[in-house]
């Protein structure tokens, strides 16, 4: 009975940001994330008041109950493999681990048609459609509004067999709070672990403190600087309270994707080009200036300066500018400095 951890300590099940997924009966109806405010007029009859974005994570009210699901095309129980460390594998097999989780439960059979009728059930066969242990009234699990706070340790089997089930459905996602992590369309739920929720919510924290920490020791020069070197102005002399806001919005941003780099945030790329020192930011800024005032040119599907081919790519260009002996970036700052637009 010694069985190794599976999930924290506590896991969180949550709706999809703004799921059209719900609908709620009664005065408030939710119809493709819409909510309606019914009443009834001075004749007594029921006339729609307001309609509304639903614009909530939490559907109040609601509630959804859902046990482990049998696949008919294979004839088996869907759950999640509970000794596959990276729960993505589903059991093709009964297990011995699984009818221990099941054995701890202690759970009654209530099957009217079983010979083992109001004993306690020891293990599960995976493979039977009516198995007393899947098809028992007491492995459902109601979520409130698309919420639930589940104790998952392995002293809790039942909740840790039933979430085993969850992850195995097509309308549960496990991972961080996120619409674009889920896994499809299908997605109504995330599954969060708790301490990973935690440290996604503190790293946020931090890099929103970091980046707060950051804007307010720059002096104007500097923000304009930086402003340029994402290529978030096409002026150098833009009114200052503008450069702030751009620039804010851009440093702050935690979900938009960086046009440069798919795979980071435009916070992230923020924070980057910060710790990278003050040349990189030197360089892209002299690229986008350089291109704002005519030095640098696209000519022929590669960037050029003074009859010269810079390279293909941004990223070339930055290479080069970064380069040891290199005289393009001071050659760029130089004729930018001289040239008005």
């Amino acid at each position: 009975n010694n069985l190794p951890e599976i999930f924290s300590k506590v896991t969180i099940i949550k709706p999809v940001p703004n799921s059209s997924s719900f609908f709620k009966a009664g005065d408030a109806t939710m119809t493709s994330a819409v909510e309606e405010f019914w009443g009834t007029d001075i004749n007594g009859q029921k006339v729609k008041l307001n309609s509304i974005p639903y614009e909530a994570n939490k559907f109040r009210g609601t509630k959804q109950i859902y046990g482990v699901t049998y696949n008919y095309s294979k004839r088996k129980w869907n759950i999640i493999d509970p000794e596959d460390i990276t729960k993505t594998r589903l059991l093709e097999n009964n297990s011995s681990f699984l009818n221990t989780l099941v054995r701890n439960c202690k759970l009654v059979n209530d099957r009217i048609d079983h010979p083992y009728k109001g004993q306690y059930i020891v293990e599960t066969d995976i493979f039977d459609r009516n198995d007393p242990f899947f098809t028992n009234a007491k492995t459902r699990l109601a979520l409130e509004g698309g919420e639930k706070h589940l104790n998952t340790t392995i002293n809790e089997p039942l909740n840790v067999i039933l979430l085993l089930g969850y992850i195995a459905r097509n309308e549960f996602s496990l991972g961080a709070f996120s619409r674009t992590q889920a896994k499809g369309v299908n997605v109504k739920y995330i599954i969060v672990d708790s301490n990973i929720d935690k440290k996604i919510k503190k790293e946020k924290r931090d890099n929103n403190k970091k980046v707060s920490d950051i804007l307010y020791s720059l002096d104007y020069s500097k923000k304009i600087k930086l402003a340029i070197s994402f290529n978030l102005i096409s002026k150098f002399n833009t009114e200052e309270d503008y450069v702030d806001e751009v620039l804010y919005d851009f440093a702050m941003d935690n979900v938009s994707k960086f046009s440069d780099n798919k795979n980071i945030t435009k916070q992230q790329a923020f924070l980057n080009r910060i710790e990278n020192g003050v040349q990189q930011v030197e360089a892209y800024y002299a690229f986008y200036l350089g291109k704002i005032k005519g030095i640098i040119r696209l000519q022929n599907k590669a960037y050029t300066a003074f009859g010269k081919t810079l390279g293909i790519t941004v990223t070339d260009v930055i290479t080069l500018l970064l380069s040891n002996n290199n005289e393009f970036l001071t050659k760029i700052l130089e004729a930018c400095d001289a040239k008005s637009v």
